[in-house]
């Protein structure tokens, strides 16, 4: 069982998410999300079930929004999809109306919990500049 738990482990830290795109700004319901593409990297000929992804966008300390999946199977190969961020209307207007201000993209950074079905838990962060981001 501990060999098992290993190599879901190592396979794991194999696999990389990184961003695909420009993202958009998009309205949905009352509010907005950040619809960021990706592209995650699965190098091995194995695939890894997951329980789910979840994670936090930040400018700075300021949390701007957040995404959450459910279970799903990352396939051999590259693998494209989107995160979703739920955004926070006052926090992320703010911040946009100070790029605005600024002539400046904003640099947001993103921390990702990713969480096999093997229950094992890897966090990884990247970050998104939104010096072009769309409005849809």
């Amino acid at each position: 069982m501990g060999y098992r738990l290993f190599k879901i482990n190592e396979l794991a830290n194999m696999i990389s998410y990184k961003p695909s795109g420009v993202p958009r700004l998009v309205k949905k319901g009352s509010g907005f999300v950040l619809v960021q593409p990706m592209v995650l990297d699965n190098p091995t000929r194995t695939s890894l079930k997951m329980k789910g992804v979840d994670g936090v966008l930040r400018q700075g300390a300021k949390v701007l929004g957040t995404f959450s999946s459910g279970p799903f199977e990352i396939k051999s190969g590259r693998n494209y999809f989107n995160l979703e961020f739920t955004l926070d209307g006052l926090a992320t207007f703010t911040a946009i109306a100070q790029a605005i201000a600024s002539g400046k993209g904003l640099s947001l950074d993103v921390d990702l919990n990713k969480r096999t079905a093997a229950l094992i838990t890897q966090r990884s962060t990247f970050t998104i500049n939104t010096k072009d981001l769309k409005t849809a």
